[in-house]
């Protein structure tokens, strides 16, 4: 026999028949398939006690995973554009392309005078696209950068 427990959160727990002796809040589950299936599957299913002897199972779609990005220094900034080949002149370079004088002044003061760099800062991901620099990269150079 195989039996689903249901915690307070709503989350099943598989174990086998043979625990004695089984909580009365555990629910038989009909065949071995069934308990490797939901055993392998945890995260994604919730039981809902509907009855005495019955509970409801509920797919449950997990919130996406946000990646929390730490500020990297000017140092570690510097660094990473050192490693793809870049320097803060080139950075320079693409900022004086901004047409809006106001903007263009903005982006330098806060290239050139910034203690440190956060991820999502518009600016970033300005001047990556028009480097030619995939997010995706640049998510990868942020993680890289942290490591200085």
């Amino acid at each position: 026999m195989f039996y689903v427990q249901i915690n307070e959160g709503g989350y099943a727990f598989y174990m086998d028949g043979d625990v004695t002796p089984v909580p009365s809040t555990a629910r038989k589950i009909s065949t071995e398939a069934h308990a490797k299936f939901f055993a392998g599957n945890q995260s994604e299913f919730k039981w809902v006690a509907v009855g005495e002897d019955r509970a409801r199972l509920i797919v449950v779609t997990p919130a996406p995973v946000v990646e929390v990005f730490t500020d990297l220094t000017s140092r570690q900034f510097s660094r990473v554009l050192i490693e793809i080949g870049l320097n803060d002149a080139a950075i320079l370079a693409e900022i004086d392309k901004i047409e809006d004088e106001r903007e263009r002044e903005i982006a330098r003061v806060d290239f050139t005078k910034a203690t440190s760099f956060k991820r999502d800062y518009p600016l970033i991901d300005q001047i990556a696209t028009a480097m030619g620099i995939p997010p995706e990269q640049v998510d990868t150079l942020w993680r890289f950068g942290g490591s200085f």
